[in-house]
């Protein structure tokens, strides 16, 4: 049984979506693992890309939080800046935390090597990034990443991959994709939470009975500084 405190951290977490919100197929899984890996940041925590720091009640285990962005629009850093370029001393962090970042960068292989360089020796970096989505913050959306992809950035930059994880399979991403349509044409009103719910029931009946990751949302992985 989840305790009182777990469901407030849910409720305050990106997955915390009830069931006829439009983005709950691709929200819950993601802030689902990063719950499940949050026990592994400890220490001094950079997140890299912030935003509205929605994961830093996530992490209780991190003995420092540092919010980093490029800017305070729509967001609420303790630092703005470049992430390629990453105004900290080398290994100034036990663990680095980023999610949906790297296909908003020019340059993923820079930024990686950058937050290599701010972690200390075996240090954690929590990553996730979208193998599928819809084009979003237009014009910067530059990337999409498979695991093969994401594993060979990450060694190119130093790191060992420990685990990279699938976020739903095929039936989960075609649920988002007809939810992301649905919001583009009818936003969030009510018509449009009573189709999110339809969509959800039968994305999630189906994944039950027959999981493809070969389609898949997003990757969640856990690396450590070599």
């Amino acid at each position: 049984m989840r305790s009182p405190r777990d469901t407030d951290l849910r409720r305050r977490s990106e997955a915390a979506r009830p069931m006829w919100a439009g983005d709950y197929l691709a929200a819950q899984p993601l802030a689902a693992d990063l719950a499940a890996a949050a026990p592994l940041a400890r220490g001094r925590l950079l997140d890299v890309g912030c935003g509205n720091r929605r994961y830093e009640s996530v992490f209780v285990h991190a003995g420092r939080y540092v919010g980093y962005d490029v800017d305070t629009r729509g967001g609420r850093p303790d630092v703005c800046g470049q992430a390629a370029a990453l105004p900290f001393r080398d290994g100034s962090f036990e663990a680095v935390l980023s999610t949906q970042v790297l296909e908003h960068v020019i340059a993923p292989a820079d930024v990686l090597r950058e937050i290599h360089r701010v972690l200390v020796p075996e240090g954690v970096l929590l990553l996730t990034a979208p193998q599928q989505w819809r084009l979003h913050e237009v014009p910067h959306d530059y990337w999409r990443f498979t695991r093969y992809g994401l594993e060979r950035l990450l060694v190119a930059a130093g790191f060992e991959v420990r685990t990279i994880r699938a976020q739903g399979g095929v039936w989960r991403l075609v649920g988002q994709a007809v939810n992301n349509a649905v919001y583009a044409r009818l936003g969030a009103g009510a018509i449009a939470h009573l189709a999110f719910l339809a969509v959800n029931l039968t994305a999630l009946g189906l994944e039950a009975v027959w999981r493809d990751e070969a389609d898949t949302l997003n990757y969640m992985v856990v690396a450590a500084r070599r």
